[in-house]
């Protein structure tokens, strides 16, 4: 459980410390905002939030964490698993990550819950073959196992609809709306087939209802299938609900932690000062770390097959368009202790998604440079960096952009720092001639 109000009045002064910051300050908001979500109940809302979260800020741990229990609260057991070993990266000792993920592995009865989200995924593939009798069939198997998989029910919903089966589909809606308050695609969903449900709704006769059901039935079971296929995982029911107690920002305590808050900032900014200062202190938590993280990572054959998985997951976020998601999970999974096809498929995976994915974040950190909008621009060309490896010609095209950027921000030693690199590597002869002019201009200097 956090136990920690966060306060994000920080004033975004000048350079990258001023650029940190205001990220630190956006990843918070959004981490609160998904805090105040999940107690509600909105659980897909908050998982909206909380991406962006982390998107900003990968060592946002508290955001990690949580974004990890939401997903397993609405059945996507995998991705909880992957923001959980997220977390674990950044902070290691003291972080419930390591708990979830231990109940995860070792936990028979939660552990069960994999023949659900097996069936989910075989319905997936029944309906992308347009034979929704067997998907339901599928779906019945993953209901019984687990009746709150929010995913699951909406499939059913639009089972039910197909086979023209409204008040059916009607009451797996309601159920949703429960377990999930407001999930957007419920929502739309009842809103047709259910048109007086709520007052916002406006009110259409039975025939017209009928009617229209058929025509989202037509225009939604081919979009179903876009709903991602999960892996495998689970957790105790005692950690979710837990975990998923988390404090809110009180607008009432911003000022008084608006020093804590910008000391921790602080403390952040001198991390390295202090471990210098606390040797032998990190180096027996560091043995006891590599010691928990061998066991976390090579001693269960469950949470190694949990990864493997996870192969196929980042492969269908792809495949259905989440280009930067799918990148993201990637470059995040470890492959420690995969077997040679496991290793073989993650090779193949990278030689698509990365390089693609690079392209994704290039063009978004082109269109916020282009609004002047610098610091979410930094943030997607570095992301488009980490897709990429050396002789990428699209790696120096955002180490470019990057120098530029510091170059107007006045930040001449960064901007050195990149056109360094571009002026040797860019395969545009203008663009290293104007790299070399600075790069020999700034020595001069």
């Amino acid at each position: 459980m956090i136990d920690r109000h966060y306060n994000f009045n920080y004033s975004s002064g000048a350079g990258e410390n001023g650029y940190l910051i205001k990220i630190y300050n956006l990843s918070i908001r959004y981490y609160n905002r998904g805090v105040v979500l999940a107690k509600e109940g909105k659980y897909t809302e908050a998982v909206h939030s909380l991406r962006k979260s982390v998107a900003l800020k990968k060592d946002n741990i508290q955001a990690q964490n949580l974004l990890g229990l939401v997903y397993y609260k609405l059945g996507r057991v995998t991705d909880g698993i992957l923001h959980w070993q997220i977390s674990l990266k950044y902070q290691k000792s003291g972080n419930d990550a390591l708990k979830y993920i231990q109940d995860c592995s070792y936990n028979a009865k939660e552990m069960s819950k994999i023949d659900a989200i097996t069936a989910y995924n075989k319905a997936l593939h029944s309906i992308k073959l347009d034979n929704v009798d067997l998907a339901v069939m599928s779906l019945k198997k993953a209901l019984e196992i687990n009746s709150a998989f929010v995913d699951a029910n909406i499939l059913m919903a639009l089972c039910r609809m197909k086979q023209g089966n409204t008040s059916a589909a009607i009451r797996l809606l309601e159920k949703v709306l429960k377990i999930d308050k407001e999930n957007e695609k419920a929502v739309a969903y009842l809103k047709e087939l259910k048109p007086d449900t709520t007052s916002v709704f406006k009110k259409k006769n039975k025939e017209n209802t009928e009617k229209k059901g058929v025509t989202i039935v037509r225009n939604l079971m081919n979009h179903s299938y876009s709903m991602l296929s999960f892996g495998v995982g689970a957790l105790c029911a005692v950690v979710i609900l837990g975990g998923l107690i988390m404090p809110a920002i009180s607008g009432g305590y911003q000022k008084n932690l608006e020093e804590q808050e910008l000391q921790y900032n602080i403390d952040l900014n001198n991390k390295n000062d202090q471990l210098s200062k606390n040797n032998e202190t990190i180096k027996r938590l560091t043995d006891e770390n590599e010691n928990l993280k061998s066991k976390l990572y090579t001693a269960g054959e469950q949470e190694l097959q949990q990864r493997v998985r996870a192969l196929a997951d980042i492969e269908t976020y792809y495949n259905e368009g989440s280009v930067g998601e799918a990148a993201d999970k990637l470059l995040a999974l470890s492959t420690s202790g995969f077997g040679q096809e496991a290793v073989n498929q993650y090779n193949q995976l990278k030689a698509t998604i990365l390089p693609a994915g690079a392209k994704y974040y290039y063009e978004l950190g082109s269109s916020s440079q282009s609004k002047n909008d610098t610091d979410i621009a930094k943030t997607y060309f570095d992301k488009c960096i980490k897709c990429t490896g050396d002789g990428d010609e699209i790696r120096y095209s955002a180490m470019y952009q990057l120098a530029k950027i510091a170059e107007k921000a006045g930040d001449n030693n960064t901007a050195a720092k990149y056109f360094t690199t571009v002026a040797s590597k860019h395969p545009v002869e203008a663009i290293r001639n104007e790299a070399k002019k600075f790069v020999e201009q700034y020595r001069e200097s």
